[in-house]
């Protein structure tokens, strides 16, 4: 039997899953201990435009899923928290994941 698409001999796992695909940027779900976290990478240098087309997305995105979605933060990355407070992300908790690190758990 063929299919219609050529499959993987071996099947891959992957936890981040692609929810926005465009050219400036890739934002991607994953789901851990029953949370929604996001992930979001930007592929070409931060503009108004980009920025807009993000928030949009992003908008769209919070109205379909309807449930929060959480982001793990490094509290150094001044410039991240700065990301989350623009798209409406607030502070929930510090902790320390099983490696020793600290964190800091955001959510929408």
């Amino acid at each position: 039997m063929t299919s219609p698409i050529d499959l993987p001999e071996k099947a891959e796992h992957e936890l981040k899953v692609p929810v926005i695909n465009r050219e400036e940027y890739t934002v991607s779900l994953e789901r851990a201990s029953g949370l929604n976290f996001i992930h979001c990478d930007v592929h070409k240098p931060w503009s108004k435009t980009i920025r807009f087309e993000l928030y949009e997305d992003f908008r769209l995105l919070l109205y379909l899923v309807n449930e929060p979605i959480h982001a793990l933060h490094r509290p150094e990355d001044k410039k991240h928290e700065k990301f989350l407070n623009l798209f409406g992300f607030t502070y929930l908790c510090d902790f320390i994941d099983a490696d020793g690190e600290e964190f800091q758990l955001y959510r929408t």
